[in-house]
C-alpha cells in the first residue's frame, strides 16, 4: 500500500513511518498542507493518514484537494488536540476514520488490514 504520512512533528512520523515501512507499506512524507497536495498531484496514494493541526492550515481544509487528485483514497485523520467541534469537520469531509494520538498500532494495523481486503 502507498501511503502519504501526513504530520510536522517529525519525531512522531518517524516512528509511524518505521513501523509502516516494517508493515511492509511504501510511505511518503510531508510536513505542510501544501507539501501534501504537491505529493497527491505527483503520485497517487491509496492512504493518507494526516495530522489534523499543520503549521499552514487545518487537515480539514486539505482533503476536497487531496481527493480531487485522487478520488479513491482513504483518509485517516489522528490528532493530540481533538474536540467535536474537529472531529465534525474531518468526518464530514468523507474520511475513513478519526483517532487520537498517540496512534494505537493495533488500531492502525485493523485499518490497514480492511483497506487492503477493500481493495482485493
Amino acid at each position: 500500500m502507498n501511503i502519504l504520512l501526513i504530520d510536522s512533528d517529525s519525531r512522531a512520523s518517524d516512528e509511524l513511518s518505521r513501523v509502516l515501512t516494517d508493515w511492509g507499506m511504501t510511505v511518503s512524507h510531508a510536513v505542510s498542507a501544501q507539501q501534501a497536495v504537491d505529493l497527491v498531484k505527483e503520485q497517487l496514494f491509496e492512504l493518507v493518514l494526516m495530522e489534523l493541526f499543520l503549521k499552514d492550515s487545518m487537515g480539514y481544509e486539505i482533503i476536497p484537494d487531496l481527493k480531487l487528485f485522487n478520488p479513491g483514497v482513504s483518509i485517516v485523520v489522528m490528532t493530540g488536540n481533538s474536540t467535536p467541534e474537529m472531529e465534525r469537520k474531518a468526518r464530514e469531509c468523507g474520511i475513513v476514520f478519526y483517532m487520537e494520538k498517540p496512534v494505537p498500532l493495533d488500531q492502525l494495523k485493523l485499518i490497514i488490514d480492511q483497506l487492503l481486503k477493500q481493495k482485493i
